[in-house]
């Protein structure tokens, strides 16, 4: 995995107020304006694998969801991030 290859996408939440929000890898389940980072990658698998190795956690492994290859994990600061590639 080299940054050449890697697209980063940011989104910035706008919720400001009271405690945090608690982010949910299924995407669905969180509320509007939520943050996530997603970084789209020539192989999914191969990225987790190297990953992993290095000793980076995963909350599960690798799967076609949402028609793309797509694997999550948390950040300290509790945002999700994902490694993605779209499915041909």
């Amino acid at each position: 995995m080299s940054a050449e290859a890697a697209v980063l996408f940011l989104f910035q939440s706008q919720h400001t107020e009271g405690e945090p929000v608690i982010r949910d890898l299924a995407l669905q389940d969180n509320p509007p304006r939520h943050d996530h980072v997603s970084f789209f990658v020539e192989n999914v698998d191969q990225a987790y694998s190297d990953l992993a190795a290095q000793g980076i956690v995963f909350e599960g492994q690798p799967a076609y969801q949402w028609g793309m290859r797509i694997v999550g994990l948390k950040v300290p600061y509790g945002n999700n991030l994902y490694l993605l590639h779209y499915s041909d």
